[in-house]
């Protein structure tokens, strides 16, 4: 029965299309170069918007907005990849679908959470620059490793940069009005990691429950789930 499966190209494909797209999925999230993941890049490309100026070490401006728009079109693709792969899988066999979108799906949830905040932070950028575009003009934020007095919107709520907000006679925050949107994208923000430490003590434990599911899988079914043997395999190989 399994040597047929694996000989039947529409479970097949459909496993190792999935592992390919979820494989790059956690790749991608767990990769410390892709900037545009975290909160500060974020929060950066916003006080960007409103000419904050934000160095490099070596003195060249950071691209926030470019990181964070690049990083969303990146989990855009493999998101709809996943979506076709996880289909092709429920049209080979319905039942190996069931278990394997319950156990992939929190930690597919999860990551894609970046995508959602990461477009929110793009169209944010698009409506305050026209309108607050020289807001923090002439203030400098510090930039480098990341941590939470690093963030954008605690350093200009610092005190050393009350001076600058009180000459201009505005608020110390980083976004330069509260609308309903921008209070609701304010609180979601806070749920980004900071940095690759916090997004692992997220990711792992999730990472964690899919290595069990599949040895536990292996143990209790052996080779009478070949369906799952077959996906879980690819996953195993992939990850």
């Amino acid at each position: 029965m399994e040597g047929s499966l694996l000989k039947d190209p529409p479970l097949a494909e459909a496993a190792e299309k999935l592992a390919d797209a979820y494989s790059s999925l956690i790749k991608r999230i767990d990769d410390p170069r892709n900037h545009g993941l975290f909160r500060g890049s974020m929060e950066e490309a916003i006080a960007a918007s409103q000419s904050a100026a934000m160095l490099r070490p070596s003195g060249v401006p950071w691209n926030h907005a470019a990181n964070v728009d690049n990083s969303c079109a990146n989990l855009t693709e493999i998101k709809s990849d996943l979506i076709e792969a996880l289909s092709d899988v429920n049209k080979a066999d319905p039942i190996a679908f069931f278990r394997v979108n319950k156990v992939l799906e929190p930690s597919i949830s999860y990551c894609l959470s970046f995508k959602d905040v990461q477009s929110e932070t793009i169209s944010l950028v698009k409506l305050i620059k026209p309108l607050h575009g020289t807001r923090l003009e002439g203030l400098g934020l510090e930039t480098g490793e990341r941590t939470y007095w690093s963030l954008a919107s605690v350093q200009i709520a610092s005190p050393r940069h009350r001076p600058f907000f009180q000459d201009r006679k505005i608020r110390p925050t980083l976004y330069p009005f509260l609308s309903s949107k921008v209070v609701t994208f304010a609180e979601r923000i806070k749920q980004i990691p900071i940095n690759s430490q916090e997004l692992r003590g997220q990711l792992d434990p999730m990472k964690n429950a899919i290595d069990m599911e599949i040895r536990a899988s292996s143990a209790q079914f052996g080779r009478g789930a070949p369906a799952l043997s077959i996906i879980y395999g690819q996953l195993k190989k992939k990850l």
